[in-house]
C-alpha cells in the first residue's frame, strides 16, 4: 500500500467493503500516517461580524469636501475574494452594510482627492489593505467614477480592540 497517498487509503477502504473483513494493526498504522491536505485559510471563514450589525457614521465636511467617519471595523483586501473573481461572505455583509447605512451625501466636481483614516486594534494591519474594498463601496454608493480619484493620503490609527473605525473625505481636486 502506498503510505502517505489517498489512494493508498482507497485501497485499504475499497479492500474493507468487498471483504467485509476488518482493518489488520498495519493498514491502520499507514492510514493513521496519512497527513490530510491543509484547508485553506479562507474555506472555513469565521461568522462574518457584518451580517446584521449596526453602524454609526458621523458626516463632516464643507461644500467642496463631503466626509464620513464610520464606527465599523475595516475590511482587509485578503478578506473579500475567495480565488480572483469571486467575493466572500464576509465582503457581501461588509458591503451591505456600509450600502444600507451610508447617508446621502452631495459629491463634489471630480477631478477627485481622497483621505481615509483606518483605525486598527491590530499594529500589523497593512495601511493599504482597506483601501481598495471601501473605495469600491463608497464609488457603488455615491455613483462616482474612482478612476477620478488623482489623489490620495491613508493615516493608521492603533486603538483598542473593539473599537476599530475608519473615517473618509472626498474632495474636489479642481
Amino acid at each position: 500500500m502506498g503510505k502517505g497517498t489517498l489512494k493508498g487509503i482507497d485501497k485499504v477502504v475499497e479492500k474493507i467493503i468487498k471483504d467485509k473483513t476488518t482493518m489488520t494493526a498495519a493498514e491502520f498504522k499507514a492510514m493513521k500516517s496519512i497527513k490530510p491536505k491543509k484547508p485553506s485559510k479562507y474555506r472555513n471563514v469565521k461568522v462574518s461580524i457584518y451580517k446584521n450589525a449596526k453602524v454609526k457614521f458621523i458626516p463632516f465636511g464643507s461644500k467642496s469636501t463631503i466626509g464620513m467617519k464610520g464606527y465599523v471595523k475595516p475590511l482587509s483586501v485578503n478578506q473579500c475574494w475567495k480565488g480572483k473573481r469571486f467575493k466572500t461572505d464576509i465582503y457581501n455583509d461588509y458591503e451591505e452594510l456600509l450600502l444600507r447605512n451610508l447617508p446621502d451625501m452631495v459629491i463634489p466636481k471630480p477631478p477627485y482627492g481622497i483621505e481615509f483614516v483606518f483605525g486598527f486594534s491590530s499594529a500589523s494591519s497593512d495601511w493599504d489593505n482597506p483601501c481598495k474594498p471601501l473605495q469600491d463601496i463608497l464609488q457603488k454608493r455615491y455613483g462616482f467614477n474612482d478612476k477620478l480619484i488623482k489623489q490620495a493620503k491613508v493615516t493608521i490609527n492603533k486603538v483598542a480592540k473593539g473599537e476599530e473605525f475608519f473615517e473618509f473625505a472626498l474632495y474636489s481636486l479642481s
